[in-house]
């Protein structure tokens, strides 16, 4: 009991001041934390909806591109991720705003989109593609006996 108490203790020192992180669902790898979590709205969602992320309240947006593949998106200011490839303005769901595709800087794999223009920036990660890791921590546990 003591340690369960303890534990989620912790988990609200580590939420309130954004050392919990959401991590690559491939590798682990650390990719933003919740203090980077913001809410970008775009008229070009299909819909969206809130949900609790790393215990903070988090729109979530669906969106479509041309190869009609959808995606259920949230918004952070900063990621460690790489840009694979040049930026585009055609296609955008924000207007206004460019976007490189984004990769996990350390496996490699599709995590989102680098949105920017003169004023702004931001990243669009697909909520798919990353777990908080907290939750990945409880799952490697080895239960107690």
């Amino acid at each position: 009991m003591l340690l369960k108490l303890f534990f989620f203790s912790f988990l609200s020192i580590c939420i309130r001041f954004g050392l919990c992180n959401l991590i690559c669902r491939q590798c682990g790898h650390a990719v933003t934390n919740s203090a980077a979590l913001k809410n970008v709205w775009s008229p070009h969602a299909l819909y969206n909806y809130n949900m609790t992320i790393l215990a903070k309240e988090t729109m979530v947006q669906v969106f479509r591109n041309p190869a009609d593949e959808t995606f259920h998106v949230i918004s952070v200011n900063g990621a460690d991720l790489k840009f694979a490839g040049q930026s585009y303005h055609q296609d955008t769901w924000f207007p206004g705003l460019k976007w490189t595709t984004c990769v996990c800087s350390k496996c490699g794999h599709h995590m989102g989109w680098y949105f920017e223009n003169d004023k702004d920036n931001f990243v669009g990660l697909v909520l798919e593609y990353v777990v908080s890791s907290h939750y990945a921590d409880s799952i490697l546990r080895v239960p107690a006996s």
